[in-house]
């Protein structure tokens, strides 16, 4: 069955998204246990749906990784922006209304673990994004990204 939420809420790439993030966290394997940390999972998500952008030309600008906190957890998720057409774009039309969701690969205390949520307010509520961070381990995105690949 599918919801309400995923037929009128959401769009189709928006969905597409989910369902490719959900797959690429499904390949990571069990050994990371807790050393792993939701920094460099987006990082890695993120470079993973940058490159199926590419294969389905989307602008993959409109995809990026926010740092900053989930309440009071430090915390990273995707930012996802869409065009009046339901298309990724970072270029916005003034007047024109621009779509926004969160794509959070890694949501703390919360099953299923890769969600997407709608950018209204009281949903979203909690998520503020803050600067950029400076302690990612890169090693540990390619790491990552490597295992994702390959599945």
């Amino acid at each position: 069955m599918r919801s309400h939420v995923a037929r009128a809420t959401f769009r189709a790439t928006e969905m597409l998204l989910w369902d490719y993030a959900t797959d690429y966290v499904k390949r990571v394997g069990p050994e990371w246990g807790d050393e792993l940390r939701c920094h460099e999972l987006a990082r890695a998500v993120h470079r993973m749906l940058v490159l199926v952008a590419g294969d389905r030309k989307w602008d993959a600008a409109g995809l990026c990784v926010c740092d900053g906190k989930l309440h009071l957890q430090e915390h990273s998720w995707i930012f996802i922006q869409l065009d009046e057409r339901g298309q990724l774009t970072a270029a916005t039309t003034p007047g024109l209304p621009v779509r926004t969701a969160i794509l959070d690969v890694y949501a703390p205390g919360r099953i299923p673990q890769v969600q997407l949520i709608d950018n209204h307010p009281l949903l979203k509520l909690g998520y503020q994004i803050q600067g950029r961070r400076d302690d990612i381990q890169h090693a540990t995105v390619a790491k990552l990204f490597d295992e994702m690949s390959h599945a």
